[in-house]
């Protein structure tokens, strides 16, 4: 009895500690968060890729599904008048059932100090046709937890709760379950056991057997998860110490139309002027007409060593700041739709750079090129 008392005790205060650890958690999170409405969303179409990831293609929720892909997103409640152009935030329109999650492209507010944004998906082209007003603002986005949407999203389906309800009725009901399919012993070691029983020595010989046969088991598995692990945690560590020195991260872009990549606006000069002609209307007041000129930017980036944290694009240094952030530390090249907001038409010079981070990270890199901007 003391020893079945001794083992309750535990139990209760492991439950306790871990109930504990959950609320100083979520706790945490929360006051982290801003104590936000929405704290988390999850990622369902493919309007953010690839900086965010959906679970389905289009906007439709008849969508073909991804499994393995869908991010988490965490939302921080944020005073509105924090946000700026290139900021990612979650937001409610009319023209949508549900949350959106864009990016800001540009910011205005009227004599009454009234807040507006226009809102773009990085992977949409042109910009979102709605106007967003700051109290239609939910918060920003912070963290990306990612893949984990799509086994969300499944286990509100009728298939994720058909799993649900197998895996709890194996847990409750595991061994009834295997005795019914008769998986257990059969009824001549089942005797074989209760004869050798009623033998002390036979049962200290069958205990110390087993004891033994069950460490040399824990000791195998252990070694094998060890083992397993530590190969992970090198090829990990040694593809983005290799990724750092060969995918140093390194910007391109190109004209929207150019799908052969062969125009890089990167290689303008005075002899041979890019020009962006297509552009589409952002604010217009009584004083100012921004237009965002959609343009293909190509990222190279070399692993949590040596990444882009985010670039800024710029006219003419003082006008068109475009902030966009990086939010997963990738190897290789992504490919994403963004756009040069400016006020100005005609030859101007555009600078875009680059602030890394990370172990190897470099200086911030600044490319300048000169572009004509048409209408």
């Amino acid at each position: 009895m003391d020893r079945k008392y001794k083992t309750i005790i535990e139990a209760g205060v492991l439950l306790g500690s871990a109930i504990l650890l959950v609320i100083v958690i979520v706790s945490s999170l929360a006051i982290f968060l801003g104590y936000s409405p929405m704290p988390q969303v999850v990622v369902s179409t493919t309007s953010m890729m690839p900086i965010y990831r959906g679970y389905q293609d289009g906007t439709e929720r008849s969508g073909n599904l991804h499994p393995f892909r869908g991010d988490i997103l965490l939302v921080r409640k944020v005073s509105v008048s924090t946000l700026e152009v290139g900021d990612v935030i979650v937001f409610n329109t009319p023209s949508v059932s549900e949350p959106v999650v864009h990016r800001i492209v540009a910011r205005w507010q009227n004599e009454s100090d009234y807040i507006f944004f226009k809102t773009n998906g990085d992977n949409n082209v042109p910009p979102d046709n709605w106007i967003v007003e700051e109290k239609d603002v939910i918060g920003m986005v912070v963290i990306r937890i990612p893949h984990l949407g799509w086994f969300l999203y499944t286990l509100k389906t009728n298939l994720g709760k058909i799993l649900i309800l197998t895996l709890a009725s194996l847990v409750l009901f595991g061994e009834e379950i295997i005795n019914f399919l008769g998986l257990s012993k059969d009824k001549e070691e089942t005797q074989k056991d209760t004869n050798e029983s009623n033998d002390q020595d036979a049962i200290s010989r069958n205990s110390k057997r087993q004891s033994n046969s069950i460490s040399k088991t824990i000791r195998k598995k252990e070694s094998i998860y060890v083992i397993s692990g530590m190969v992970i945690f090198l090829l990990f560590i040694g593809s983005n110490l290799f990724a750092s020195v060969s995918h140093s991260p390194a910007i391109d872009c190109f004209t929207i139309n150019d799908t052969s990549g062969n125009q890089s606006l990167l290689e303008s000069t005075k002899n041979t002027m890019r020009t962006l002609s297509s552009r589409y209307k952002l604010v217009d007041t009584e004083n100012v007409t921004s237009y965002f000129y959609p343009i293909l930017i190509k990222l190279k980036s070399g692993g949590i060593l040596n990444n882009i944290d985010y670039f800024e694009i710029r006219v003419n240094q003082s006008s068109g700041l475009y902030r966009w952030t990086i939010v997963n530390n990738y190897i290789g090249v992504h490919t994403i739709k963004g756009g040069i907001v400016s006020q100005i038409n005609g030859t101007v010079e555009i600078s875009i750079t680059l602030f890394c981070r990370g172990l190897f990270a470099s200086s911030p890199l600044t490319y300048t090129f000169p572009v004509i901007l048409q209408g």
